[in-house]
């Protein structure tokens, strides 16, 4: 079966207000990697209009890309999330009501706000902000997202309004601020920070990509592939690998004897030959590192351990110099 049960269906909520995640009635939850992420937030962003296939071909893939690189996509999301496969010519539509989509629950409640609200209220609207969506994760054109920024303006104008005890009652409006830093100068009253866009990183590891993940987001965004499947996947949709180095892992399943992070380093020369690339192993073949860095076109071979206590404290240095000296 390609699509879930009306059983299964039932009690999901989507996140687009921030990394985009599935939560299921189970409480399980799913985040999804970009290229997903971006078309759950492009559906769930249209409502019942849904979108056609060719805005989202243009929106979300470059030029060239295979034309079945949607229904693809598509296919791969209907496992998680209610997107039926549309008839010839009809749009894509997430098949979820408003009140399970946060950002359109987020819109509406700010809409429906009225003049003498609690500062309570204010509190819960503000918590259903996990991250800045359109500046981190979506490949959305700015104009998506525009009911969603109006609705948050308009809740800062109101947060603003109150009172100073009132506002520092808030629990979360220095959270809020922290993500979005660049605008929150201006709503303090504090001088403007300058923007500082995060580098992106790719990891392709089996075992650790998540553990690697955690050490490096605090300072950069990461894009993790965990299998040779999922990378060959990701060619054929036409992502454009728009990263500024990569982690790759020589092995890409527990046997240990596949190598099949040659074939990563090989699709990356090929595709993105100026992108500086790292190798990762625990176990490094036997041969000179500079004729392995060589053969395989690495800037640098980091051993590293296959668990998730190893020490990985030096990580953000390494991919601080894999960049600089790219």
């Amino acid at each position: 079966m390609d699509g879930l049960t009306t059983d299964e269906t039932s009690g999901i909520r989507v996140r687009i207000l921030g990394r985009p995640t599935i939560f299921r009635a189970d409480g399980s939850s799913l985040e999804l990697t970009p290229l997903h992420g971006s078309l759950l937030a492009a559906l769930a962003l249209a409502g019942p209009r849904g979108r056609s296939k060719l805005w989202l071909m243009n929106h979300l893939w470059t030029t060239g890309t295979d034309p079945n690189a949607l229904s693809q996509a598509a296919l791969r999301l209907r496992k998680h999330a209610p997107v039926p496969k549309p008839a010839a010519g009809a749009p894509y539509v997430l098949d979820l009501p408003t009140s399970s989509i946060d950002a359109l629950v987020f819109r509406d409640s700010v809409l429906s706000l009225s003049a003498t609200e609690p500062t309570e209220r204010f509190d819960e609207l503000l918590q259903m902000w996990d991250s800045n969506p359109w500046e981190e994760y979506s490949r959305l054109p700015a104009s998506c997202w525009r009911d969603i920024k109006e609705a948050r303006d308009r809740l800062v104008t109101r947060v603003r309004g109150l009172t100073d005890p009132e506002r520092a009652s808030l629990s979360s409006w220095n959270g809020f601020c922290d993500i979005f830093h660049t605008e929150a100068a201006r709503w303090r009253g504090e001088p403007q920070r300058p923007v500082v866009k995060r580098k992106r990183v790719l990891i392709v590891d089996d075992l650790i990509a998540k553990s690697l993940e955690d050490v490096l987001r605090g300072e950069f965004e990461c894009d993790l592939i965990t299998s040779i499947g999922e990378w060959t996947r990701r060619l054929a949709a036409g992502h454009p690998l728009d990263h500024d180095c990569a982690l790759v892992d020589l092995h890409l399943d527990e046997g240990m004897v596949d190598g099949h992070g040659r074939l990563v380093l090989e699709d990356l020369r090929r595709l993105r030959p100026e992108m500086p690339t790292a190798l990762m192993s625990a176990e490094l073949p036997f041969e000179d590192l500079e004729s392995l860095k060589r053969s395989l076109g690495v800037r640098n071979v980091i051993p590293k351990h296959n668990d998730q206590k190893g020490p990985m404290i030096p990580l953000r240095d390494l991919v601080r110099k894999l960049i600089a000296d790219g």
